[in-house]
């Protein structure tokens, strides 16, 4: 999860720097119902290759419910905080809330994987 929140923090950069274009392309993907279906498909992607990261991470298979479970919750939250902006004016948050909701999202991802992590152990 450190790697995701480095990651999100260093792209944060690149977001800021075309944030005007990447508003625009955000408009025309939720105006398009094919749009929306092809980025929910990368999204699927993306959280499997996240469950591979964190098997690897768990020392675990990629196909165990841990990692299957923590890569959809992250992959969840994320899709969830992409909603939070202002839909009418299209506002980025503030980088300072985008770290506090970024952090918020991955100690929950974390302390359910630590839970079930535990209860296996148990």
């Amino acid at each position: 999860m450190e790697a995701l929140r480095g990651w999100v923090l260093d792209e944060r950069e690149v977001w800021n720097a075309n944030e005007e274009q990447l508003t625009c392309q955000r408009q025309v993907i939720e105006r398009d119902e094919g749009l929306v279906a092809y980025e929910r498909a990368q999204l699927r992607e993306f959280e499997l290759l996240m469950a591979e990261g964190l098997a690897a991470d768990l020392d675990m298979k990629p196909g165990d419910l841990e990692p299957r479970m923590a890569a959809a919750a992250a992959v969840g939250v994320f899709d969830l905080l992409s909603e939070e902006r202002d839909s009418t004016t299209t506002e980025i948050p503030s980088r300072d809330d985008q770290i506090r909701i970024l952090d918020q999202a991955l100690t929950f991802v974390t302390g359910g994987v630590s839970a079930m992590r535990e209860a296996r152990d148990a």
